[in-house]
């Protein structure tokens, strides 16, 4: 391959899921398109990403079809936790979010921040005090 080609077209011996889970950072855009599209990628990238990796999510808060999308993961997500719904979480499902603002800016000016927390993953701590 020559390197150019859209991620969400991998499949073949060369699919995300067959490998291991390696990644730190996934990059989304959202012009990946509808939420079947986004389900679909994320279907097959999210396993590849490691606990306490990040998904960084592009123009996720003030566009209608984005934000609902990042609504429902968030409701998904406060279901699984009640243990009301863990089944329907599907490719997102233990994870923190924090969305960010870019206010100088009209369309295309936010990012949402997943970072995955599945299997018990908790903060290292790497000394005692400060």
């Amino acid at each position: 391959s020559d390197g150019d080609g859209d991620a969400s077209q991998a499949e073949g011996d060369g699919s995300p899921a067959a490998a291991a889970a390696d990644l730190d950072v996934l990059w989304l855009d959202f012009g990946l398109g509808g939420s079947t599209r986004i389900g679909a990628f994320l279907d097959a990238w999210w396993p590849r990403l490691r606990r306490g990796g990040f998904l960084l999510m592009h123009s996720t808060l003030t566009n209608a079809v984005t934000r609902a999308w990042l609504e429902a993961q968030r409701e998904r997500r406060s279901e699984a936790a009640s243990e009301v719904a863990a089944t329907r979480c599907g490719h997102l499902c233990e994870f923190e979010t924090l969305s960010l603002l870019e206010p100088h800016k009209r369309y295309q000016n936010s990012v949402s921040i997943f970072q995955k927390r599945d299997g018990g993953w908790a903060e290292p701590l790497h000394t005692m005090y400060p």
